[in-house]
Order: structure tokens, then sequence, then C-alpha cells
């Protein structure tokens, strides 16, 4: 991983729950991505099991389902991967190729293909009309608009390197505001009222609690080793 900033409103990094064909009525499956075997695990939440493991491409890491759960969207990356003390410069040339967006079908269950995502593509999230996609580029500190129905990047906006989080208007694809928060925020998601913001900060071992409003961070609540994602309940 090269040392991109924050970005945009990213949703899970390793799983997302979701309904789906297949499921009995009223049930749901955990999907989940597989960075280093670049495949994604279906799981059974009920029998605890695992239903199957599908091949997505390299890297499969940031993971949502579309509004229908029709079809679940996976982030493939080319890049070798660089872990926190690693020396990019001995890494070998990326993989430009095998930067994009898994498309998957849920009835199906498998790949129906891969779509473009900008370069190294790592955390994204869905628009509510499920007509774009809004794709965080790790290593080239950027911000995609994507149409997944045809695989077009409609336009790319450069948001620089830091240990920020950059606020995006998706209707003027505009930068609205950034603002400092701890040291590699890999994973972040709004309260339900849509006035805090938490980022999981992979390297300060912390969660910056920001307010939107004001767009400062009022605590840093320490917790485990590398956090990478956040996810808040309802309550």
């Amino acid at each position: 991983m090269s040392r991109t900033t924050g970005w945009f409103l990213a949703g899970a990094m390793a799983a997302w729950l979701a309904g789906c064909g297949g499921a009995p009525k009223g049930s749901y499956r955990v999907y989940v991505t597989n960075e280093a075997s670049g495949d994604m695990t279906v799981i059974d939440p009920v029998k605890m099991e695992a239903l199957g493991t599908f091949p997505m491409g390299k890297r499969a890491r940031g993971i949502h389902p579309s509004a229908d759960g029709k079809t679940i969207f996976v982030a493939l990356s080319g890049s070798p991967m660089a872990p926190p003390g690693v020396d990019e410069s001995t890494l070998p040339p990326p993989d430009k190729s095998a930067d994009g967006v898994g498309v998957f079908d849920v009835a199906l269950g498998k790949m129906l293909r891969k779509v473009p995502g900008g370069s190294d593509p790592e955390q994204f999230a869905v628009s509510k009309d499920g007509k774009t996609l809004y794709v965080s580029n790790e290593d080239a500190a950027g911000l995609s608009f994507v149409d997944p129905s045809n695989g077009q990047v409609l336009k790319t906006v450069p948001t620089g390197r830091g240990n920020k989080v950059f606020v995006i208007v998706p209707q003027t694809e505009q930068i609205a505001a950034s603002f400092e928060v701890g040291s590699r925020p890999w994973g972040i998601a709004l309260s339900p009222d849509e006035k805090l913001l938490f980022t999981a900060n992979g390297l300060s071992n912390d969660v910056s609690v920001v307010d939107l409003a004001t767009k400062t961070v009022l605590k840093k609540i320490k917790v485990g080793e590398k956090p990478w994602g956040v996810a808040v309940v309802a309550d």
C-alpha cells in the first residue's frame, strides 16, 4: 500500500452483508473478500459455514452490493502488496491490467466482468441510483467516478497525499473540504444521523471522531494495532 489519503465516504473493507438470490427468504449471506488469494468467500451466517469461494482477480479488497442486492462489486488491484515498513523501491512493477472493479452476479454465482476503476482501486462507494461507483485510487491519490454499466471512468478527482479525509460533492465533482485525522485513515463510517465521522487510523492505532459541521476532530480513541475498517450500529 502506498501512503494515500483517506477519501470521501468509504464502505466496509473486508465484508458486506447482503440479501441475495439463492438464500432462503428473509435470510442473508455474508460476502468476504480475500486480498492475498484474490477471491471472495460466501458465508451462511446461520449454519456458520462457507458456501463457496469464487475467483475475482488480484488483491480483492473493497466490496459493496448494488442497491437491489443482485450484484456484488469488488475492488481489484495489480499493485504489489506493500505493508508498513516495506521499502517500496524493492517491489516489482504493478500489473495495471489487473486494476478494476469486479462485477459478480449473485444469482449465477460468478464474476461477469471487470470494469475499469482507475489506478489501484481499494475502497469505493455506490451511488443510491446504482449508476455511479466512487472509487478511491490508492497509488494515484485520487477518486474516480465510474459508470459500472460500461466501465467508463467519467472523471478522476486528485486529492493529494496525507493523513486527511476529503469531502467530495458528487453533483459538482469537486472537493468541498478536507481535514486532518490520524495516521493512514484506512476505513471510515458515518453515524446514523450523519453528524459524526469515524476514521480507523492504521498507523496511529486509533479512531478519530470528527464533527462534520465544523470539520474538527473531537477526540481520538486508542484501539488495537493496525485498525483497518470501522462500522457503526444503528443506535
